[in-house]
């Protein structure tokens, strides 16, 4: 096996490990709604069991055992070890989501995403111990707004094969590299703000850092190793600060989201929800809520989802770095690659096996105009 072959193999394998789609109930909405009618009335228990879709699960591990056949025949890799890895990992993502065990899916979890570290914590519910900002700008932009203005971005950048959907779904906006795909809510209403966070966030952020991964020499610069939640959101999340369009009620959600993955370990979906309203409201509570439990067959029961925690922490850890590596951020967005891969990162473009990210977000192109 040649080794283009193999790491064609090795991605196909990859982009099969889909946990938010396998994680998000098929309907959101009833979910949503009885989630924040329990918790209003003052309910021990949610009354409803979500359902989730079927798993391939035998094609997708089918999947995982041709990557690992073909990680063998992979040439030397400053990283090759880290690649095996992951593919171990896709194998006990299969394995954890399949089982629809809800132990051993918030087992999973802790041990991939890790859970958020009092440091975290403490810094989560200092944010969120200020006052609830006022809602004072009206949610004037709609799905399809936000579709329109995302495809115009695309389209600034030449970016043929992208293209802006909106489908019914628990997140508000997502980007699917795998597809080439920035996926919004269906339902889901923005504020002005919102229109420019979300095209730094999203284009700006995570559009272009996958782009100038796939366009790399070397295809394992796609890979997205380790947990590179962390180093994702944290710089989609430090791209909104750097070009002034970040928002106090954003970063409050990021620490929800925090405070959230902290409690799920001995709280159900009701009580989450009960101890987050006070700080940002029934609906975004209900939200950040269903997100730390999707996956859970009982969302009455401890453990979770604790992705979400990824978000504080990594703009922590960003915001770190880039204030002493500003010299970093091609470096940064050349990859799919995690912050403690960024020395390989480095030293490879040096020696000219990687090159240093050419598309990045530029105000103009995003179309930040129209909306600050």
């Amino acid at each position: 096996m040649s080794p283009a072959e193999a790491l064609a193999r090795i991605q196909a394998a990859l982009d099969a490990i889909k946990p938010i789609a396998w994680c998000t109930p098929t309907s959101v909405a009833a979910v949503t709604t009885a989630a924040t009618a329990a918790a209003q009335s003052g309910a021990d228990i949610l009354p409803i069991s979500p359902t989730y879709p079927e798993l391939p699960v035998e094609t997708v591990r089918s999947a995982v055992r041709t990557a690992r056949s073909a990680a063998r025949s992979l040439p030397d890799h400053p990283l090759r070890g880290v690649v095996v890895a992951k593919i171990d990992e896709a194998d006990a993502t299969v394995d954890a989501i399949g089982s629809r065990d809800d132990h051993k899916f918030s087992s999973w979890s802790r041990s991939h995403h890790g859970e958020p570290t009092p440091a975290a914590v403490k810094a989560a519910q200092d944010i969120l111990a200020a006052p609830l900002p006022e809602e004072t700008e009206p949610r004037s932009f709609t799905a399809a707004d936000l579709q329109e203005a995302v495809s115009a971005a695309l389209a600034h950048y030449s970016l043929d094969g992208w293209t802006a959907v909106t489908l019914e779904r628990l997140a508000t906006v997502s980007v699917d590299l795998a597809t080439r795909q920035v996926r919004i809510r269906s339902d889901a209403t923005f504020r002005r703000s919102d229109m420019a966070r979300l095209l730094v966030h999203e284009v700006g952020g995570h559009v272009l850092r996958g782009e100038n991964a796939v366009r790399q020499p070397d295809p394992v610069a796609s890979f997205a190793l380790g947990d590179a939640t962390v180093s994702e959101e944290g710089l989609a999340a430090w791209l909104e600060i750097k070009f002034g369009v970040a928002s106090p009620r954003t970063h409050r959600l990021y620490a929800a989201r925090t405070v959230a993955a902290h409690l799920a370990a001995d709280h159900g979906i009701l009580s989450i929800i009960r101890c987050l309203h006070p700080a940002v409201g029934w609906d975004d509570a209900t939200s950040i809520s269903l997100r730390v439990k999707r996956g859970l067959s009982d969302l009455n029961s401890p453990g979770g989802f604790l992705k979400d925690q990824a978000y504080l922490s990594g703009l922590r850890a960003i915001a770190d770095h880039m204030t002493s590596h500003p010299e970093d951020l091609r470096a940064i967005m050349a990859t799919k690659w995690p912050l403690e891969n960024l020395d390989t990162a480095v030293g490879m473009i040096n020696s000219g096996t990687l090159q240093p990210a050419d598309l990045l977000p530029e105000p103009e192109c995003l179309g930040l105009a129209a909306f600050t």
